[in-house]
């Protein structure tokens, strides 16, 4: 009863975050641009606006919009069903893995996690990752033969293979990283093999092989259909873009374990406060341990992923940072899970040897074991802690990004017809979304282009606004990294051209309406000096995601 209430908890929270219905912000809109415009056969191609996303996400996202509509509840229906799917799938891996307790503390880590509260209500593919992912451990972990790994050789039947093969068949076209979970996959059901008899390792290479091939084939498409939609350049971008999320294995192994530490610690402090992340990180360390000492093959299937991710990331084939790691919450709750179960095993043995010795004639003074006593403080502690965090984080919920819907809304009930609307590239996609929606015609504005290494277009862009009484100028998601700041430059332009008649802000995006018809005998501020390229300001960051004009 406690999985089931732990799970309903999980699920509210989703439905609530995805009740609270945000705006659609900058790569959310982006994509959505792409589904709501292409038709199902038009989706295979190459998305618009450097949007990578798995061909049946797209297709599932496409079949909801063509069903309900194109609001922002019906773009992110798939995602929220995917994360409310997840719970029970957790609960029941967990479940076949782990002691009772253990399972229903890995669970409350996995209900309560904000990022996969988050992702239940944002429109991307990453919920379905986590949901392809732990259908895949489901289907192929196997509590009947957890105590002996022959007999589990012996009891993949004909049904639980062509379940598989359909399986991890379909799951590389939902989800891009289950290429990583399936290679754990082959890695368990062919480890029980390896001690077999000769005749049972060949039978197995029968039966396992045309499964395994089958998976590459579909993986290996995959794959390249993915790399297929970015271009040279987006994938010069791209790699600039996620530079530190690479594995530094060529810069040595001083680097190489400083990387991977702080990478875990971010990572768990990303799925909880950095207080519960510290104890967390100790739980799931312990577990690696706890799941390598098994004999059921759970090391191979909850922690090989984890380890091709990395050899990928080395590879500079998979950045690993933070949205692009929601699909390994399964493998690091499920390992920190079993790290809890191993301390409660400590705990009670301890416990055990206590009593036995306070039974037998006493040698010496009766005291508690620190060891026992520890264990069991340290469970207590994280779930006293998670309990707080979860506590403290219902007041983020639902969470707001960029909340351009109130803007727009504002600019068309004020508007004139005559007014010039200038808009920051990055607010393009979400902008032009919500300004189909409220009837402000494409000529009514204009998109700015994506210049960061060259201010000096910018300010001839604006420049070609002066002497307008009424200019509207939208700003969301600037760019804002390593000492350049867009928001800034058209801020203190619009400010010393002419006078702020009217303005809105909400939560990350902003409205201003100034008048500059005396622009034209100003003179442009020498402040407005543009960064140079391909320097250390990161100006030469590609505008991914952005609408140029």
């Amino acid at each position: 009863m406690a999985l089931i209430a732990l799970v309903i908890f999980g699920a509210a929270l989703r439905i609530y975050a995805y009740a609270g219905n945000p705006s659609l912000w900058l790569d959310e809109a982006a994509l959505a641009q792409n589904i709501i415009g292409r038709s199902f056969a038009g989706l295979l191609a190459p998305l618009d606006r450097q949007q990578v996303a798995p061909l049946g996400f797209l297709w599932l996202e496409k079949a909801a919009v063509s069903l309900f509509g194109t609001s922002e509840y019906a773009l992110r229906l798939v995602p929220l069903l995917a994360s409310i799917a997840a719970l029970p799938l957790f609960a029941i891996v967990a479940r076949r893995l782990l002691e009772p307790i253990a399972a229903l503390f890995a669970l409350a880590l996995f209900a309560t996690a904000t990022p996969l509260v988050y992702f239940a209500a944002e429109m991307k593919q990453y919920s379905l990752d986590v949901a392809v992912v732990l259908a895949l451990f489901a289907l192929a972990f196997s509590p009947a033969g957890a105590a002996d790994t022959s007999s589990r050789a012996r009891a993949i039947s004909r049904r639980r293979l062509a379940t598989l093969a359909i399986a991890g068949t379909i799951a590389p076209w939902l989800s891009q990283p289950s290429v990583f979970v399936l290679g754990g996959v082959a890695l368990y059901l062919a480890l029980p093999y390896i001690h077999a008899s000769a005749t049972e390792r060949r039978g197995g290479v029968r039966t396992l092989a045309p499964l395994f091939l089958l998976w590459a084939l579909s993986g290996g498409l995959s794959i390249l259909r993915s790399l297929s939609e970015v271009t040279p350049a987006d994938r010069a971008d791209l790699d600039r873009f996620w530079e530190r999320a690479f594995l530094p294995i060529s810069q040595g192994v001083m680097a190489t374990v400083h990387w991977l530490g702080a990478t875990t610690q971010d990572v768990f402090a990303w799925l909880f406060l950095p207080v519960v992340a510290i104890a967390v990180i100790a739980l799931f360390v312990l577990g690696i341990v706890a799941l390598f000492q098994r004999r059921d093959g759970a090391a191979a299937l909850f922690l090989a992923p984890l380890a091709l991710m990395l050899v990928a990331s080395a590879l500079r084939l998979y950045p690993v940072s933070f949205r692009l790691l929601l699909f390994t919450t399964p493998s690091l709750l499920v390992a920190t899970g079993a790290g809890a179960e191993w301390l409660l095993r400590v705990a009670r043995s301890l416990g055990a040897r206590r009593s036995d010795a306070e039974d037998a004639p006493p040698r010496s003074t009766s005291r508690s074991s620190p060891l026992s006593s520890a264990a069991t403080l340290v469970v207590c502690a994280v779930l006293a802690l998670l309990a707080a965090r979860t506590a403290m984080r219902m007041v983020e919920i639902p969470f707001y990004r960029e909340e351009l819907r109130p803007i727009v809304d504002y600019l068309a009930e004020h508007r004139a017809s005559n007014d010039a609307i200038y808009v920051y590239y990055a607010s393009a996609p979400a902008f032009s979304y919500y300004a189909a929606r409220d009837g402000i015609p494409r000529s009514a504005y204009r998109l700015g282009s994506c210049s960061r290494d060259d201010w000096r277009r910018y300010v001839g862009e604006m420049n070609e606004l002066r002497g307008q009484p009424r200019v509207w100028f939208v700003l969301s998601h600037p760019f804002n990294k390593s000492g350049v700041r867009e928001d800034s430059l058209f801020l203190q332009y619009f400010s010393a051209m002419g006078e702020r008649i009217d303005s809105v802000g909400a939560v990350g995006a902003q409205l201003a309406l100034y008048d500059l018809s005396g622009a034209d005998t100003r003179a442009v501020p020498a402040s407005f000096a543009p960064p140079q390229s391909h320097d250390s300001s990161a100006a030469s960051i590609g505008c991914v995601g952005a609408v140029a004009n």
